[in-house]
């Protein structure tokens, strides 16, 4: 089912796996940079790759990097001009019809839990006049000042194009955390180039119709030991499983998640939307500490909370479509308890991903600040018990 609503306010599109968020505009991709200046704002959200874990008392989470493209023709870069876009909970692919000057593409745009950023291109219809294709990494830009994200000062990039190996490095020192991205794709020839704030690499002699796929693959130190390592071990797979086989084990994935529970409403718009909610849901799980953000990019109380009693809410979502398995995984939450010199457990207000505190290093800082979120947490425990029959939940916990 892939029902919209039709004629509203646009804004992009969140793919997220619980530890990344990749927000998607009408490109397809995070942009189609023409190298012109942009006024929408998308409400002073920055299309770029974010990192719940990024999250800390010092701020909000911050874009990491832009992964654009850019259609060129007779020398000069075009804006996407119509297009259609949909997007498949059921699946999590996001699909997208372009049309710019006479490019005519479908992409097709989804995030794999093993944290890359897949975009396969089907370029149906080019230009006559030298059409080429670029495919951009840079750091995260935005047209002014909007008075809601701060770009700090400590941000450092390190950009490096490989055009033999069809690939753009980035590496990254954002407040002290250090990563890498690195932009592969399988189209057979490419050049190197500069770009504003990064580097390109160009498709040119291009005969449609034909397809490719843009992949990119963004760790740091938040996510493993050794980034650099484990981008190649990842690019390593990448190359030898192949998009097509890659996209069939993403939607099957997702299918599997999707098929614990069915739904069928009169009103399919209803009916997408509870589908989509569901999507949200396994998309703002973090997937080592099970706990539920309300949105992974910079917008709401700056992206990266876990509001411990908002997340009742998504609990129940998870326990009514018979997603046991996520909605045991979001109920922990006994340091802060131990902590106090108490027994039982004890959720701080707002947390990260980890579940420490954004208000304090240690509970004993404020013992009496907001408790009765901790009641939410009781009904999640009695919930979960409801739906399962199993004593030990309440042994448990």
């Amino acid at each position: 089912m892939t029902a919209m609503l039709d004629r509203q306010p646009y804004f992009p599109f969140l793919l997220g796996n619980g530890a990344d968020a990749v927000l998607i505009d009408y490109s397809g991709s995070m942009h189609c940079d023409s190298g012109r200046i942009h006024l929408e704002q998308h409400e002073s959200a920055i299309c770029a790759w974010y990192k719940s874990a990024h999250r800390d008392r010092r701020g909000p989470i911050l874009p990491i990097v832009q992964s654009t493209y850019t259609l060129i023709a007779g020398g000069e870069g075009f804006e996407v001009g119509s297009f259609d876009q949909r997007f498949d909970p059921k699946t999590a692919v996001l699909t997208t019809d372009v049309e710019a000057a006479d490019f005519r593409i479908r992409l097709e745009t989804f995030l794999l839990d093993e944290q890359v950023l897949v975009e396969r291109y089907h370029v149906k219809r080019i230009p006559k006049d030298r059409p080429q294709i670029a495919l951009n990494l840079h750091s995260p830009t935005t047209a002014w000042s909007q008075g809601v994200l701060e770009l700090p000062a400590d941000r450092r990039y390190r950009f490096s194009a490989h055009a033999k190996n069809n690939a753009i490095t980035a590496d990254y020192d954002i407040k002290g955390v250090k990563g890498r991205a690195l932009l592969w794709t399988d189209h057979p020839a490419v050049s190197a180039a500069e770009t504003r704030d990064g580097k390109r690499l160009i498709l040119a002699d291009l005969q449609a119709p034909f397809a490719f796929t843009k992949y990119l693959i963004v760790l740091d130190q938040t996510d493993t030991a050794d980034h650099a390592r484990d981008i190649r071990k990842t690019l390593a797979r990448l190359k030898s499983t192949g998009a097509d086989a890659l996209f069939r084990e993403h939607r099957k994935r997702w299918r599997s998640f999707s098929s614990q529970s069915a739904l069928t409403l009169p009103d399919p718009r209803l009916e997408y939307l509870h589908e989509l909610s569901l999507y949200l849901i396994r998309a703002h799980q973090h997937p080592r500490t099970g706990l539920i953000s309300l949105g992974n990019y910079p917008l709401l109380w700056a992206g990266g909370v876990t509001n411990s009693w908002d997340a009742i809410f998504p609990h129940k979502a998870l326990l009514a479509s018979n997603r046991l398995a996520e909605a045991n995984r979001l109920i922990d939450g006994y340091e802060l308890a131990r902590q106090l010199g108490k027994t039982g457990a004890c959720f701080p207000w707002f947390m990260n991903h980890c579940g420490e505190s954004l208000y304090y290093y240690d509970a004993r800082e404020y013992p009496d600040i907001q408790k009765f979120n901790n009641g939410a947490i009781v009904m999640e425990v009695f919930d979960l018990y409801l739906h399962t029959g199993d004593p030990a939940v309440l042994e448990n916990y």
